[in-house]
């Protein structure tokens, strides 16, 4: 048995994007480059302490992940800084809003920081739904149950002219 993933939606082409997902397992990250022209490259933000998980660490430095600590605030802006520069080269960068995989399946409550790097660089956000995914395997169960992945992308949301709060919560209302 396997995982099927169904996706709903185009990735708009010739442009590069903030792209924000919800977090409900640690196999977001294997899901979520399913939606990627094989013409773009992407990297995705991080907590810097994915980096100590022996495997999973080598596959986030072939993304080139972004390390983030949130409890770092200057690490968390050099981080933002990094993620501003590879968008500058033409990266899609990832972003998971919540900051930390959900408990119960539900949304969590979005962190700033990657509002600041769409506003910093007037990038547009793509927001990404992931559904099916905390039912193969949420943060509490080691067993991976196979099952059903719903892939949703929605319309871009412009950043130029609003705030980050503004931003926020446009972002939040798709999800």
């Amino acid at each position: 048995h396997c995982c099927k993933i169904k996706i709903y939606g185009r990735f708009p082409k010739n442009k590069t994007f903030v792209v924000m997902a919800n977090h409900t397992s640690f196999l977001d990250v294997f899901a979520l480059p399913t939606v990627f022209s094989k013409t773009k490259k992407f990297s995705v933000v991080v907590a810097s302490k994915n980096f100590k998980i022996p495997i999973y660490a080598t596959f986030l430095k072939k993304l080139k992940a972004i390390s983030i600590n949130r409890s770092n605030r200057e690490q968390a802006i050099k981080g933002i800084q990094q993620a501003e520069k590879l968008l500058a080269e033409d990266y899609h960068i990832v972003v998971l809003p919540e900051g930390t995989r959900s408990l119960n399946g539900r949304l969590g409550k979005f962190k700033k920081g990657g509002f600041h790097l769409a506003s910093n660089t007037r990038a547009q956000i793509l927001p990404i739904i992931i559904k099916g995914l905390f039912d193969i395997k949420p943060k509490h169960r080691w067993i991976i149950i196979p099952g059903h992945i719903q892939i949703y992308i929605e319309e871009p949301i412009d950043s130029e002219n609003k705030t980050v709060d503004q931003l926020l919560e446009e972002t939040e209302q798709v999800f």
